[in-house]
């Protein structure tokens, strides 16, 4: 075999293998739902059958449905269209957001409530340390049915809550950090402040969350945590998840291109071809070796 055969079978060689492992390796983004670790989101999409859509344009009409959205990538005109539409026509929306996106749709909706977009921090009434709030003062409601305790992980606060019904606070200790210094200081808002909350938008339910970290591997099952998931799913017969707004990893894309590749060549047009193509090469390899 000639140098240069031998150094384009490598090259092909590392490609294949390359694309194999990128196929085969688990995702490790935040928040992505065939992520195993302890910040994906595979036991919470594969934990209650979880339909995880590519676009907003995949969102069934008409009431039964609820779609979970994680806001940390900005959103097209389009999508804010669809999002509302989906709430007048009866849809439950649980946007769950921190330091994303979030407020531009509460702002499409015409809303005043917002995130607040900075650390909720609770030095007295936490998990492990300030950053996980734990939240007892919860309304009792359809949705909080049986959520003694929720915990949250570098959650932040809803603000300006007039226009929606408040379903649980922070602790009397807990505070927005502002300014990011760790501890409070006079003039950043004290508790309690609200973490959940919800209304009626046309014909369907906004339910707004301060903490997308709670359906994490890790987080999904602290305290009362899947009790809430479970109250708001167990209301509806078709559950999403919008993947078009997550955090973006050089894996995730390098698998997201990969997989439209592989569409492509699998194809009904290119798939013959491609077989074509590679049926006359091996022929003439064999032919050029006979001669």
């Amino acid at each position: 075999m000639r140098l240069r055969e031998l150094l384009a079978y490598s090259c092909i060689g590392s490609i294949v293998l390359a694309c194999v492992l990128i196929w085969f390796h688990p995702a490790t983004g935040d928040f992505e739902p065939d992520n195993p670790y302890w910040n994906g989101l595979k036991d919470f999409v594969s934990g209650y059958d979880i339909v995880v859509i590519k676009s907003l344009r995949d969102i069934p009409e008409g009431e039964g449905v609820v779609l979970f959205e994680i806001p940390y990538r900005p959103y097209e005109t389009w999508e804010l269209e669809v999002l509302f539409g989906f709430l007048q026509g009866g849809g439950t929306l649980v946007l769950m957001d921190d330091y994303g996106y979030g407020n531009e749709i509460l702002s499409y909706l015409g809303l005043d409530v917002r995130f607040g977009g900075t650390p909720l921090l609770d030095p007295l009434f936490n998990y492990k340390n300030k950053w996980f709030p734990r939240i007892t003062n919860i309304s009792d409601t359809p949705i909080t049915s049986g959520v003694g305790t929720l915990i949250l992980n570098h959650a932040t606060a809803l603000v300006n809550t007039s226009d929606v019904e408040v379903l649980a606070w922070s602790s009397r200790i807990s505070f927005l950090d502002l300014d990011g210094d760790l501890t409070w200081d006079r003039g950043e808002p004290i508790g309690p402040l609200p973490v959940l909350a919800c209304m009626r938008v046309g014909k369907g339910m906004l339910i707004i969350v301060s903490d997308p970290s709670i359906v994490i591997n890790s987080m999904i099952n602290m305290e009362d945590n899947s009790v809430l998931i479970s109250n708001i799913i167990g209301m509806n017969s078709v559950v999403l998840f919008d993947a078009s707004h997550i955090p973006e990893t050089p894996l995730s894309k390098a698998k997201s291109d990969l997989r439209y590749a592989v569409g492509v060549v699998s194809s009904p047009t290119i798939s013959p071809l491609l077989c074509a193509t590679l049926i006359i090469f091996f022929l003439r390899k064999l032919w050029l070796k006979g001669d």
